[in-house]
C-alpha cells in the first residue's frame, strides 16, 4: 500500500484531494456513473499524493477508451457484487 507523505504514513483517500482535483475528477465522474466514481476511489488508495492520483487517473481513463462493451460490463459489476 501507498501512502500520503506528510501525513504519517496514512493510506491516501479521496479526502486527501485538493477541491480542484476532487471536482475534476471524482464529481464529473459521478455525473457519469457512480460505479466510475468508486474506481477512482478505489484508485486513490494505491496512490502515494495527489499528482500520482492525477497521473493514474489519467492513465486508467485513456486505458478505459479502449474497452470494449463487455469490458466495460465487467469493470462495474465487480464493484457491485463486492
Amino acid at each position: 500500500m501507498c501512502y500520503v507523505t506528510g501525513k504519517h504514513n496514512q493510506p491516501m483517500d479521496t479526502g486527501d484531494l485538493s477541491e480542484e482535483t476532487h471536482r475534476a475528477i471524482m464529481v464529473e465522474a459521478e455525473m457519469f456513473n457512480h460505479d466510475l466514481t468508486l474506481q477512482f476511489g478505489l484508485l486513490s488508495g494505491d496512490c502515494i499524493n495527489e499528482d500520482d492520483f492525477i497521473e493514474k487517473s489519467a492513465h486508467l481513463i485513456n486505458e478505459m477508451r479502449n474497452y470494449d462493451e463487455i469490458d466495460l460490463n465487467d469493470m462495474f459489476l465487480e464493484i457491485r457484487q463486492k
